[in-house]
């Protein structure tokens, strides 16, 4: 029997999972792209909150923005959220700041300005 990418991004974050406790911190880039934004913003939507009340901080970069927009909309007072910010085209240095999630990335422009 095979599982599937989701499978096994899912056990890879259960084994994680378990080793957190109170106060533990942690960092998802990209989490759960290998399924729908739909599914993944279910996905998203159950793991995160039940982590938070277990005290831990999430660093949670993603593309997912239907999930980021849902959650900026609820004003979750205890969700932060940064957007790249204050480089102008050729400018490679971008800074973050806070500011409502927004669906243009700037990985689209930085793709432009290094290999288009």
């Amino acid at each position: 029997m095979s599982s599937g990418l989701l499978d096994m991004e899912l056990k890879k974050l259960s084994d994680i999972i378990d080793q957190l406790h109170g106060n533990s911190l942690l960092l998802m880039n990209e989490s759960f792209q290998t399924t729908t934004d739909d599914a993944a913003k279910e996905l998203a939507n159950e793991i995160v909150p039940a982590l938070c009340r277990q005290k831990v901080k999430i660093l949670f970069v993603t593309h997912l923005y239907g999930y980021a927009k849902e959650t900026w909309d609820n004003q979750k007072k205890d969700a932060l959220f940064l957007s790249p910010r204050g480089a102008s085209y050729g400018d490679k240095q971008y800074q973050l700041r806070e500011a409502e999630p927004s669906q243009s990335a700037a990985g689209t422009r930085l793709y432009d300005e290094l290999l288009g």
